[in-house]
């Protein structure tokens, strides 16, 4: 896959689970085709190059082929069964598929993985990193019969993941140019940006970021006192709150080269949060984007990638990453949306 891939959504349907019943809302992108890029924009990087040409033929060419697509997805979501329950409860095709990952192989062996270690340890000590977030990427092979990935395969092997380790922020992605998809269950969220609800004149932006640093296992018997006993010991381990520190530190500093100055603050420093699986240590840090600085884009680019996947200080660690493990490309990276 490409270090990056973007998709330009010009129809969705977007459901909201928090109202009961849940709500679903069906959203289709009309293109003005009396726009033209040449005539909207001052930038002469548009102008020259055409950058905004290819937005032409994006969407629905008339209002009422656009209100025929609402119409008949909003027909076949009518057809939805009336599930009881979170969806990952339903087996979808997930039991055969969850026994289809086999001969698992690290992409460093136990040998290698020690001596990046050893390695980091000894940059450390140079000064060359105050913390490296070392991993090891493992790969599956699929048995013969299941070796070519599909989109109905990878929604079966996302859903088994996601009846395994419920998160917050699961997310499915399939590439149909590319034949590929990403299926992720992940507790963090990396960066949000929104408007500003304590100052609506100047125009800011709050961006927040979580970075979660510290993690252990929950007891099967949840909020028993063995659970409670382990979110305690995770809450006041000294390696671990170390850990998360130096990551708030590095946020910090990352939203200071692009907020509005004074107002980045941590409002939540290494509280413990609960999830299906695991207690996981998670900090808070916000700041104000003014109007006139850098926008969403660029905030994500700046900050880019996660610190509490990399380590600190960010650039040369990446290096050092890059150095120890090979390239992680999708692996470790995150996904998301901006939305008018």
């Amino acid at each position: 896959m490409p270090d990056a891939q973007l998709a330009f959504v010009d129809r969705c349907v977007v459901i909201d689970h928090g109202s009961r019943p849940p709500r679903a809302r069906v959203l289709a992108l009309v293109t003005n085709s009396g726009w033209r890029p040449e005539q909207s924009s001052d930038n002469e990087d548009d102008k020259r190059y055409g950058f905004l040409a290819w937005t032409e033929n994006l969407g629905f060419k008339s209002h009422s082929s656009a209100a025929e697509w609402v119409d008949r997805t909003v027909g076949a979501i009518k057809q939805w069964p009336d599930h009881k329950g979170s969806l990952s409860e339903h087996p979808i095709a997930i039991a055969d598929s969850s026994r289809e990952l086999i001969d698992v192989h690290p992409a460093l062996s136990r040998s290698e993985y020690l001596a990046a270690i050893d390695s980091a340890k000894e940059l450390i000590r140079l000064g060359e990193s105050y913390e490296v977030c070392l991993t090891n990427r493992f790969s599956v092979r699929m048995p013969r019969h299941a070796a070519v990935l599909t989109a109905q395969r990878m929604r079966a092997l996302y859903l088994a993941m996601r009846r395994r380790n419920p998160a917050p922020y699961g997310a499915l992605l399939w590439y149909d140019d590319l034949q590929a998809g990403v299926a992720s269950c992940s507790p963090e969220r990396f960066l949000r940006v929104t408007p500003d609800k304590t100052n609506t004149v100047s125009g800011d932006r709050r961006v927040e970021m979580r970075p979660i640093k510290g993690t252990c296992r929950r007891d099967p018997l949840a909020d028993s006192a063995e659970d409670r006993r382990r979110a305690e010991s995770l809450r006041s381990d000294a390696k671990e709150r170390a850990e998360n520190l130096m990551i708030v530190d590095l946020i910090r500093h990352d939203l200071g080269w692009i907020a509005r100055g004074g107002t980045v603050a941590v409002p939540g420093l290494m509280e413990i949060e609960s999830f299906a699986t695991v207690h996981q240590m998670v900090s808070t840090v916000c700041a104000q984007l003014p109007s006139d600085g850098v926008g969403d884009v660029g905030a994500l680019a700046h900050c880019f990638p996660p610190g509490s996947m990399t380590g600190a200080p960010k650039r040369r660690t990446t290096q050092i990453i890059d150095t120890l493990e090979g390239p992680r490309g999708v692996y470790s990276g995150c996904l998301g949306y901006f939305s008018a």
